[in-house]
């Protein structure tokens, strides 16, 4: 295991946006599941390529997912460095901004691909987005048969 995630680059982006299209053009209408059992990926792998929440696709995933939806990879990557260079590239200024005008009832915004640091300040200026973790029962009693413990 990587020892830092990778970043989603705009590449990565239209990539997965392309693939995407692909997948819902596809006239077998393939779940993840039969996408997994087709590819050898899992289907939590895919779900996570799909919606953007796990790492960015490997060259080796995009291969193989551009077999399955039946297109060639060469023609797709051609099409994927088209589109991401049409894309406005999203800049920490962007973000910053972005996070300082969010309206605090606001939800959550998708934080897959900030680095820890990003996330933790986020977290620590928006404390009121995010719920505690709730304890069940007597906290206090709780509280004191811990203490208790050896």
């Amino acid at each position: 295991m990587a020892k830092t995630a990778r970043q989603w680059s705009s590449l990565d982006k239209a990539a997965v946006k392309i693939l995407a299209r692909l997948k819902a053009d596809d006239p077998r209408d393939l779940s993840y599941r039969q996408m997994a059992r087709l590819t050898g990926m899992t289907p939590s792998r895919l779900s996570g390529l799909f919606l953007e929440t796990m790492g960015p696709p490997t060259l080796d995933e995009f291969c193989t997912l551009c077999e399955l939806l039946g297109q060639s990879a060469a023609d797709t990557l051609q099409s994927v460095i088209t589109e991401s260079e049409t894309a406005t590239p999203e800049t920490p200024d962007d973000k910053t901004t972005a996070l300082a005008d969010a309206d605090p009832s606001d939800s959550v915004p998708d934080m897959s691909g900030w680095t820890t640091d990003e996330q933790a300040d986020y977290i620590a200026n928006h404390l009121d987005q995010f719920d505690f973790a709730a304890k069940r029962g007597n906290t206090e009693a709780e509280q004191r048969a811990y203490e208790d413990l050896p």
